[in-house]
């Protein structure tokens, strides 16, 4: 019985994130690490979606416009959040309960912790798609879609739960990776085609407001969530550089790096275009 305390008591050291107090000074890290977790939220299959939409719509010029001027939007509204987590060290749930009180704050986070729920449900929901898709061209297994969703947000959840410290080791390697691995993507895809044959478009489908919305649009969960990665921040000078360097740069970037493949081979679908280019075999 003793042995099975002494696992607990270090299972809860591993995943302690203090949910409900504030983040101590020897656990804090860098601006730049935080932003390149920022980084990491922005590369989701939903924003490289969207990224080929815009270029679909827009042309590859104005997308880029579209695209530097939600993320430079998107930074601006989230250094006052930022701001707010490196100040208080609380979570967004803990921040909300000072200030609406014990029982105001408790609509606002379940309302909170449903639009969340839905951000997490359309990206699972995306990743476990591309997973069937892939399973099915290159492999034998047999699972149904919902198997593939229900697998990849297992690994999602199992990550989450030794909190931020496992996922800002995981980000400092894998978000350099991921956006040199985009790059190389757009890099093959100009190979294809030259990229003056969608620098512009003939008829644009959105309106530049629109298209600016749109980057806001799907990208404002990582202003939402700042505080709880601000928090982790060892400076205000730190938790602006993250707020810039995560949803201005992380933002733009991905969605740009998604609008060449998806203009040259008229495809959404990241696995798709992959697949074509033979990243995938």
């Amino acid at each position: 019985m003793s042995s099975l305390r002494e696992a607990l008591h270090k299972f809860d050291q591993l995943t302690d994130e203090h949910s409900r107090r504030p983040v101590p000074e020897s656990k804090t890290v860098s601006g730049i690490q935080i932003g390149l977790l920022c980084i990491g939220i922005s590369i989701t299959l939903p924003g490289l979606y969207s990224g080929g939409e815009l270029g679909q719509n827009l042309g590859l010029a104005d997308g880029i416009l579209a695209s530097l001027l939600g993320g430079l939007i998107l930074s601006i509204m989230s250094v006052p959040a930022a701001i707010v987590g490196v100040k208080t060290r609380l979570s967004s749930y803990m921040v909300i309960e000072h200030v609406f009180g014990r029982h105001g704050a408790k609509p606002i986070n379940l309302v909170f912790g449903l639009v969340l729920l839905g951000w997490y449900a359309v990206t699972a929901e995306l990743f476990g798609r591309t997973l069937f898709l892939t399973a099915q061209e290159y492999t034998t297994l047999s699972m149904p879609e919902w198997q593939f969703t229900i697998a990849s947000s297992t690994l999602v959840v199992a990550t989450s739960i030794f909190g931020f410290k496992a996922i800002d080791r995981l980000a400092i390697v894998a978000v350099p990776l991921l956006l040199l691995f985009l790059v190389y993507v757009a890099y093959l895809s100009l190979e294809h085609k030259p990229v003056q044959s969608y620098w512009t478009i003939d008829k644009q489908a959105i309106d530049m407001s629109a298209a600016i919305s749109a980057v806001v649009g799907t990208m404002i969960v990582n202003v939402v969530l700042m505080p709880d990665l601000s928090r982790y921040a060892r400076t205000v000078k730190n938790s602006v550089t993250a707020s810039f360097l995560g949803n201005g740069f992380g933002s733009a970037i991905s969605m740009m790096l998604a609008m060449v493949p998806a203009l040259a081979f008229n495809e959404l679908d990241p696995m798709k275009y992959m697949a074509i280019l033979g990243l995938t075999g």
